[in-house]
């Protein structure tokens, strides 16, 4: 798996393959809201080693944060997909459980759920459960219903 780039303008993309151990299978993305060069960016993470988790990367400095890498100490699933609330003070996000079933991550220790991070607070809560895989996130035009 790697990450890459295009620029929409010239079309032209580009292999970030130094970060690709770093981010291990990187999935999900999403501009961060106020900025030109930073994206909120899903990995679901490999094996026991390194956890799926939500990441702040400045695609200019190539630089990285992990926002949020667990639930209160249990390592995420596989993260998968996210969006921001329309404030961008919240971060949605879908976990299933495809990396333990795709042989890559080690039995799950949480269900298949949509998280909410608010990035003030720090604060992480189930958001919705009954799932069998989550896969992908996104708003109404209204941000009633997601």
């Amino acid at each position: 798996m790697q990450l890459s780039t295009l620029d929409l303008a010239t079309k032209q993309v580009t292999t970030l393959s130094s970060l690709t151990d770093k981010l291990p299978v990187a999935n999900g993305a999403s501009n961060w809201p106020g900025t030109d060069d930073t994206i909120a960016l899903v990995t679901q993470g490999k094996g026991d080693w390194h956890p799926g988790a939500i990441n702040k990367l400045n695609l200019k400095t190539l630089e990285f944060e992990v926002i949020l890498d667990n639930y209160f100490g249990r390592p995420f699933n596989s993260p998968n997909d996210l969006v921001f609330y329309k404030d961008g003070s919240t971060i949605f996000f879908t976990d299933p459980t495809y990396g333990f079933a795709q042989n890559f991550k080690p039995k799950p220790q949480l269900g298949n759920y949509v998280y909410a991070f608010d990035l003030k607070s720090k604060i992480v809560r189930v958001d919705a459960d009954g799932f069998k895989k989550p896969n992908g996130i996104a708003f109404s035009p209204d941000y009633k219903t997601a």
